[in-house]
């Protein structure tokens, strides 16, 4: 039996991550990359190195660990420094999802990033499925989650735009519904895989 391999791809707050807990119960083997891009700039990798080089001890709790936000704030707020810090992190979470790959032959595997393109894992996926919803939902879920607008703005600019997402996909499930909805949709696109 071939492991399938499926991308699962859209902006922030679009509810991929719900369709990855919906697909995980129909038995596949979910690869989070936001959990993984954090793993790679542990003070243990390579990756950790790398971006203390470039934006300095700033960048760091006093424990020695990246401070997330505070280097969310300097990225998202300048074009250049987004751009290196995907250089640095990119390619280790590349690696990454690739021994988890390897590790989990006779799988399902779903690769859930926001990023799938930019890191190159598009190439890894035998079916890619994109994550929309309409702005103005994706701008209430991340005011729950105590974002203010500007922070909003900032990350949503800085990623691609829904055409892109599309672009790529095998499948497109536009989440403007509900729970119940994506519960319908989601094993229907599983068993066309």
């Amino acid at each position: 039996m071939k492991t399938l391999i499926i991308g699962l791809t859209g902006p922030i707050a679009s509810g991929k991550n719900e369709v990855a807990k919906i697909l995980e119960k129909l038995r596949a083997r979910i690869i989070d990359v936001d959990e993984i891009g954090h793993k790679v700039i542990e003070p243990d990798q390579p990756a950790w190195e790398k971006l203390v080089k470039h934006f300095g001890i700033k960048i760091l709790t006093t424990n020695g660990r990246v401070n997330r936000v505070k280097l969310s704030e300097i990225v998202f707020s300048n074009p250049d420094e987004l751009r290196m810090l995907n250089h640095i992190t990119h390619p280790e979470i590349f690696k990454t999802v690739k021994t988890e790959i390897n590790r989990n032959k006779l799988k399902n595997l779903v690769i859930n990033a926001a990023l799938l393109k930019q890191i190159g894992l598009d190439k890894l996926c035998d079916k890619i499925i994109a994550v929309i919803a309409p702005k103005s939902k994706r701008i209430a879920r991340l005011r729950k989650k105590n974002l203010n607008f500007e922070q909003i703005k900032a990350i949503m600019d800085a990623q691609p735009k829904d055409f892109e997402f599309k672009k790529i996909a095998d499948f497109v499930i536009n989440n403007s519904g509900n729970i119940k909805k994506l519960n319908l949709i989601v094993p229907k696109i599983f068993d066309l895989l």
